[in-house]
């Protein structure tokens, strides 16, 4: 059964005496379907899975293949297997995978992947790090006799811990992309995602994105919004929204710097849009913030 947890807020510091109080979107919802530990004495099989899937070697070396396009992974590295797209993995000499299938979405219901295209072979700085977590969430998750609501937090914790590790790595490494023919199935609008939330911050219009996308703007919207729930223009809104709350919530700027660094018009369009986004001016969401954060210091 999907181990599933919205994460609503978070107040995170590395001291009790340095926590600053503030605000989350949610950052994810995590599905966990499958944590396993599997040897084998040699491994030659076609797979297809329906969500997500993480295989750590931990033992051995594997080559993979999908969609024409070949890669060898280490002992140490983690192969990353998109949802629907069938791969083979080989290896002539035994070996041990530590596997995690899994669903991730960002709070705008794109997937954790898609936004983080990370490659087929992430390979890791240090080697003991995921078998470390991976220990603590397959204990937790072989352990039913846990309350359900205990256990479901730790599998959780643990996974998102390891996402973490996998998107830190990548993203040191240089962040190369995965090919687009390894994309999920269903990631069409994967790029499209990814390129507001690098260029919120620019002056784009619902044109500029559907001619991203090759499409015309309506069909762009009816099926970006059968994917995500929205159109496009508004997951530009919500990034932008986003980014003006984490301004104000770490910065003396001003509105006029905030609205200029968040791609809005001007202050006054921002406290407008602001103010109908979340109920309150940014003025005084920046004062309850400040006030929150005293209260833990």
């Amino acid at each position: 059964m999907a181990k599933t947890i919205d994460i609503n807020s978070v107040i995170t510091s590395d001291t009790a005496a340095s926590v600053v109080a503030r605000p989350v979107d949610t950052l994810f919802k995590l599905s966990v379907y499958q944590v396993a530990r599997t040897s084998y004495q040699s491994l030659n099989a076609t797979i297809r899975h329906q969500h997500w899937a993480i295989s750590h070697i931990a033992v051995g070396n594997a080559f993979t293949t999908a969609a024409g396009l070949s890669y060898r992974a280490q002992a140490g590295s983690v192969l990353i297997h998109p949802p629907g797209l069938q791969y083979v993995e080989y290896a002539e000499q035994p070996g041990t995978h530590e596997w995690i299938i899994f669903e991730a979405w960002t709070n705008q219901n794109a997937a954790l992947f898609d936004v983080y295209p990370l490659s087929p072979v992430v390979e890791l700085s240090s080697p003991k790090a995921f078998p470390a977590i991976f220990d603590q969430l397959l204990n937790v998750w072989a352990d039913t006799s846990l309350p359900h609501s205990r256990r479901d937090i730790e599998i959780s914790r643990h996974t998102a811990e390891i996402l973490h590790l996998l998107i830190a790595e990548w993203i040191e490494a240089g962040a190369a992309p995965r090919p687009a023919e390894m994309r999920a199935v269903e990631s069409r609008f994967a790029d499209l995602v990814t390129y507001i939330a690098d260029h919120a911050h620019e002056h784009l219009t619902r044109a500029d994105l559907a001619a991203r996308a090759c499409l015309h703007p309506n069909s762009l919207d009816r099926l970006f919004r059968s994917t995500y729930g929205i159109t496009p223009m508004r997951l530009l809104m919500n990034t932008r929204l986003r980014m003006a709350r984490e301004l104000l919530d770490t910065t003396d700027s001003t509105l006029d710097a905030i609205a200029e660094s968040c791609g809005f018009e001007d202050a006054t369009y921002l406290i407008r849009v602001f103010k109908s986004a979340f109920h309150t001016t940014p003025g005084r969401y920046r004062e309850a913030a400040r006030k929150a954060s005293h209260a833990y210091s």
